[in-house]
């Protein structure tokens, strides 16, 4: 579902910036460019050397308009520091925890917004809209090929537990697919 959010953001929003899941705290931030949907991380200088930027780093690359909060708590800080006037975070996940400390004058500064999102605790009659909204509004740009899911792995359905075990491992990006037939 994160995935899906940033790529439809990505195809309306340039510099839309996510960190990423909680197995991949060492991996670098996802922005998508409005231009060509097409997502990228950001990098830093390191001495010559090109390198993922850390999580705890990204706000020094901001100012963000949007930031798709996918850990929660731990990054909301700096979430509220990366915020350009007017900007807004979205809370779709809190798998490192759902607490934070913020400074509510660093939000009023920026004149932030923070909204909070959740699919699993809405009604059935509302997932059924929001994913009828995917059909209309998601999928059209997929098929205009503006927007494509990152695959990180395919495995014959005989291998399911080989790409089980892969996708738990985490430190992926792009979805683990079973292929049917040969």
């Amino acid at each position: 579902i994160a995935l899906a959010v940033l790529l439809a953001a990505g195809a309306a929003i340039a510099g839309v910036f996510a960190p990423r899941t909680p197995d991949d705290w060492n991996q670098p931030g996802l922005v998508i460019s409005k231009e060509t949907g097409a997502a990228y991380v950001i990098l830093e200088s390191d001495q010559d050397e090109l390198r993922p930027v850390a999580p705890e780093r990204f706000a020094a690359h901001g100012p963000f308009d949007v930031v798709l909060e996918l850990i929660g708590g731990p990054n909301l800080r700096d979430d509220v520091r990366a915020l350009s006037i007017g900007g807004r975070i979205t809370v779709i996940g809190v798998g490192a925890g759902p607490k934070a400390e913020i400074s509510l004058l660093d939000l009023m500064a920026v004149r932030g917004r923070i909204h909070g999102s959740t699919l699993r605790a809405r009604p059935l009659e509302q997932k059924a809209a929001a994913a009828d909204a995917v059909r209309r509004h998601v999928l059209p740009l997929v098929t205009r090929g503006r927007i494509h899911v990152p695959v990180a792995a395919t495995f014959p359905m005989s291998a399911a537990a080989e790409a089980y075990e892969r996708f738990r491992s985490g430190g992926k990006f792009g979805k683990i697919v079973l292929v049917a037939g040969n």
